[in-house]
């Protein structure tokens, strides 16, 4: 019996992941009930060899499929645990919806980066940070991340978290009047629990 709930669940879990996977990441969204509005861009610095990946893709899976960007983001002590979101296409802002746990804490230990959306060609931005996101709060902007790297195997240079709030604020602004509440992450390093 506790094992057919435990399926259910899990199963439940990718329908829900599934349906906001429809949405296009680069459109701003309304919070339900009970939920919190991540919004986060990504850039790397050189830009992707696309052109040279596509090499490497099976001729089935070629085309002209975006590099997509996914966020590693949580809440904390969750059952699922570690939940990628679509962030979308590089260089854009990416919105996406998680029910906060009662604590409204969250992990966001990482972006990963997949080049022509094709998990083989996939590169981790480890960013081993967690926030805590204040009662009434409806977006929370984690920021503008470029993920500079120094040669062909994608070793990390250096990670640097832009600050593009007023662009974000002008967005939802346009979409939603004055109707949203918009904070800056306080991204800090994750702790060892």
């Amino acid at each position: 019996m506790n094992k057919r709930i435990r399926a259910l669940a899990v199963a439940l879990a990718i329908l829900a992941v599934g349906a906001y996977a429809k949405d296009k990441p680069s459109t701003p969204i309304k919070p339900k009930r009970d939920e919190v509005v991540f919004i986060v861009k990504v850039r790397t610095q050189p830009s992707l060899p696309v052109d040279f990946l596509r090499g490497y893709v099976k001729e089935s899976k070629r085309g002209e499929q975006p590099t997509t960007a996914y966020a590693a983001l949580y809440s904390k002590n969750s059952f699922f645990g570690y939940l990628g979101h679509e962030i979308g296409a590089l260089n854009e802002f990416g919105y996406f919806a998680v029910k906060p746990n009662k604590e409204r804490t969250f992990a966001f230990p990482a972006i990963k980066i997949l080049a022509l959306n094709v998990s083989d060609l996939s590169i981790m931005v480890p960013l081993n940070t967690e926030l805590t996101v204040p009662e009434g709060v409806t977006h929370v902007y984690l920021g503008s991340f470029v993920f500079r790297y120094s040669d062909v195997y994608f070793t990390p240079s250096e990670i640097v978290r832009l600050d593009e709030f007023d662009e974000v604020k002008a967005e939802l602004t346009a979409a939603f009047g004055d109707d949203f509440n918009l904070i800056r992450a306080p991204l800090k390093e994750a702790s060892l629990e």
